[in-house]
């Protein structure tokens, strides 16, 4: 009887257990999941945290690269200012000093020479009269006319002395002023020679040394990179090396990804010497530098083509070419004297940029590259969503086929139970009727049929 009765609570045991188990199991997937997706969701933000300040800190690098730049131009731009008036100032005086000098000597001569003709006139004068008194009196008068000559000339000595201490005196302060100008002049070449060398040195990094106008500009196209948002190495790269069909080297100045596996060549041409000249020229000759200035932008677009970086098989190349002009004066000066410049470029599959668009142009790649990565967070997600869900749905289908084999078995389970208490000469009432007739036993079951036994459910006490 008790195994019977442990039998028949069995099955229900069992269900009750499948169904607990099952929902802690669900439960702890789910919190797990959710775990799981906080700890991913607060790693993301910490990132995040962590590039800000990184981020920040770079663009105030920049802003204070910008700013040293521009304070090192003004300081330039001041000093050839401070140069150009210095030395207007030291040629003025240094004309004003050879004028006053100039006419302190004429003054000099000309007094020179009347003293001169002085002397020799009270020379000749003073010999006629000693003649005379020497020739009439040569013997009574000749001490007291020497005396008195001596007297007569003795003045004009001291004067003569004077005056010539005078003019050795003006000689030698004209000598010293003299050799102090030619020190001043010195000096003042050897600085006007020195400020020559640094603005020959800055103007040919700008027009007379194609390798510094390349550095130049491959600088300025490096900080407006940097400036755009593209991560170098990653969204670009610069100075990478490939090998043409031909096999000549190819290296173009920087390399911008796109998505979809595309790539757009930018390469920087800088040729400024007609430019510098027709800035620097008067009106009669700004027209001949305006068209050389013209005719280089043109040549650097046929030097663009010919190099066919179409042709680089590692990249995927778009249908144009950005040819970057760095200095957005020179760029604006082509385009508004040959209208027909950009539609020629374009026509070539290249596309004339400045500073400012190409600035432009990349934030727009920037952006690109942002809905690029927000759509495939996205198309991640749906992937993620989709198997979660069909994981659901394999979860409720077990659970369906769970419901069905519970459902079965409790269809089982009523039939047993019915066989074994209900209708007459069932197993329990032949078992209740064995305690009736006497059988000793400590225990009644509890599945009595009321037509069979009406006798309460009860222990009996011994």
């Amino acid at each position: 009887m008790l195994l019977d009765t442990l039998f028949a609570a069995s099955p229900a045991f069992w269900l009750g257990s499948l169904i607990a188990v099952s929902s802690l199991s669900l439960a702890g997937w789910s919190l797990w999941r959710g775990q799981r997706l906080a700890v991913e969701r607060e790693r993301a933000w910490a990132e995040l945290a962590v590039l800000r300040p990184q981020i920040q800190q770079q663009r105030e690098q920049i802003e204070t690269q910008r700013s040293t730049n521009e304070r090192l131009e003004d300081e330039l731009r001041q000093s050839e200012r401070s140069w150009f008036n210095t030395r207007s100032q030291l040629e003025r005086e240094l004309a004003l000093a050879r004028n006053e000098l100039d006419s302190e000597r004429r003054q000099m001569e000309e007094k020179i020479a009347l003293l001169e003709n002085s002397e020799q006139r009270l020379n000749s004068q003073f010999e006629n009269l000693a003649n005379r008194i020497f020739e009439q009196k040569q013997q009574t008068f000749a001490k007291s006319s020497q005396d008195n000559l001596n007297n007569l000339m003795q003045p004009m000595r001291e004067q003569l002395k004077d005056f010539r201490q005078r003019v050795e005196q003006v000689y030698e302060k004209d000598t010293d002023d003299r050799r102090e100008l030619r020190l001043q002049l010195a000096s003042l070449r050897q600085l006007n020679e020195e400020m020559n060398q640094e603005a020959r040195a800055l103007t040919n990094a700008l027009k007379g040394e194609k390798k510094l106008q390349g550095n130049w500009g491959e600088m300025l196209l490096e900080r407006i990179l940097e400036e755009s948002g593209l991560r170098k190495g990653h969204e670009y790269d610069t100075q990478l090396s490939f090998t043409g069909k031909d096999g000549s080297r190819q290296q173009p100045d920087a390399v911008i990804h796109l998505p979809d596996q595309k790539d757009v060549i930018v390469d920087a041409k800088v040729s400024l010497v007609s430019f510098e000249r027709y800035c620097n020229t008067e009106d009669d000759e700004r027209a001949l530098h305006l068209k050389g200035h013209l005719k280089a932008v043109r040549n650097q677009m046929e030097n663009l083509t010919a190099k066919n970086y179409e042709d680089i098989a590692e990249l995927k190349t778009l249908d144009f070419v950005l040819m970057f002009v760095p200095i957005e004066a020179a760029f604006l000066l082509a385009m508004e004297n040959d209208p027909q410049l950009f539609r020629d470029a374009f026509d070539r599959n290249i596309i004339l940029v400045s500073p400012s668009t190409l600035l432009a142009v990349l934030k727009t790649i920037h952006n690109i590259w942002r809905n690029e990565q927000q759509n495939r967070n996205a198309q991640t997600i749906a992937e993620e969503a989709g198997k979660l869900y069909d994981h659901f749905v394999r979860f409720t289908e077990s659970l369906q086929d769970v419901q069905k084999h519970l459902r079965k078995t409790q269809e089982s389970m009523d039939q047993s139970m019915n066989r074994l208490s209900s209708g007459r000469g069932n197993l329990v009432g032949r078992v209740e009727n064995l305690r009736k007739l006497g059988a000793r036993n400590k225990k009644h079951l509890a599945l009595v049929d009321e037509s069979d036994s009406e006798l309460p459910l009860e222990e009996d006490n011994e």
